[in-house]
């Protein structure tokens, strides 16, 4: 990313096991005030992806982290997704950026090592 730019964002929880998750999923993304987004619960497709935003509460009050949660069950060998249109600013700033985890112990999961995901957003400042 160069400059400020705008992104589209698409995270699925997936269900590996071939069983349907029990309980509730939480999700969360690590606060950067660099990108901004505003959430919209009624969006079913997010740059060409279909979304379950509806099936999705967002909680804004946490200083650290965006949190993201779902009492929907996610089938097995299935996902639920949720999607942000976004913006990312990173002023006078270069670096590598971002990740998310779901919680441990979300939707009744109870292998821990495949809970974090990864992306490589390189970016830099005019």
């Amino acid at each position: 990313i160069n400059g400020v730019t705008r992104f589209s964002l698409v995270v699925k929880v997936s269900e590996v096991s071939g069983t349907d998750s029990q309980g509730e999923i939480t999700v969360v993304i690590p606060r950067d005030n660099r990108w901004l987004f505003f959430w919209q619960s009624g969006l079913t497709s997010v740059g060409g992806e279909p979304v379950d935003n509806s099936v999705w509460t967002y909680l804004g009050t946490d200083p650290n982290n965006h949190i993201f949660k779902t009492a929907a069950v996610v089938n097995g060998n299935s996902h639920r997704s949720f999607g942000l249109e976004a913006e990312f600013d990173p002023g006078a700033t270069r670096g590598v950026s971002t990740t998310s985890q779901i919680v441990t112990g979300s939707g009744s999961d109870a292998v821990d090592r495949n809970n974090t995901d990864s992306e490589k957003l390189n970016y830099f400042g005019n």
